[in-house]
């Protein structure tokens, strides 16, 4: 993990590290996000990192940097080539007529230690306006992007931004019992 230029931040950040999933009601609502430009693109690819390896050992396609109880308006998402992506301040408008989506989430489980399967309506097609942090080449790059998504991707971006806005598929979908 990089040693975070300011310190405040640092101390905040030390008790989340090893990065994990923390409960629902673990979560600070609402949040009070840190100013981006108070991290380093080391440490937000620190942190991006460490949750994609969460989400690939968890056999999740997206997690929120909320989710693992950390103040930053950060996501990463597996696209339609299994490549994770990551982005920051997110935000998305919908486009076309909306369809139901079957979810679930890491951070949503139930008595029986199973994920909690959710009936959301969502848009089958997104323009998102975000911040994609390319890893590919050094120096890291922060890109400005607005582009169209559709199908399970853009399913999954709406999934992530709504957590980053402090929305819950419990709160806006119907649940799927599932029986054991």
């Amino acid at each position: 993990m990089a040693k975070f230029k300011d310190a405040s931040i640092g101390e905040s950040f030390e008790k989340c590290f090893p990065l994990k999933i923390v409960g629902v009601d673990s979560i600070p609502m609402p949040y009070q996000f840190v100013d981006l430009e108070k991290l380093s693109l080391d440490e937000l690819s620190d942190i991006a990192v460490a949750m994609i390896g969460i989400c690939k050992d968890k056999k999740g396609i997206g997690l929120s940097a909320v989710q693992c109880g950390l103040p930053i308006d950060l996501f990463v998402a597996r696209d339609n080539s299994e490549n994770f992506r990551i982005f920051c301040k997110g935000s998305y408008d919908g486009q076309g007529n909306m369809m139901d989506s079957m979810e679930s989430c890491l951070s949503l489980y139930d008595k029986y230690g199973l994920l909690r399967r959710f009936f959301v309506k969502r848009f089958g097609k997104i323009k998102l306006d975000a911040y994609e942090l390319d890893l590919s080449q050094v120096p890291y790059r922060l890109n400005k992007i607005r582009q169209d998504f559709a199908g399970l991707f853009a399913v999954v971006l709406q999934h992530e931004i709504d957590h980053s806005r402090g929305i819950l598929i419990s709160d806006m979908g119907r649940e799927v019992e599932i029986v054991p």
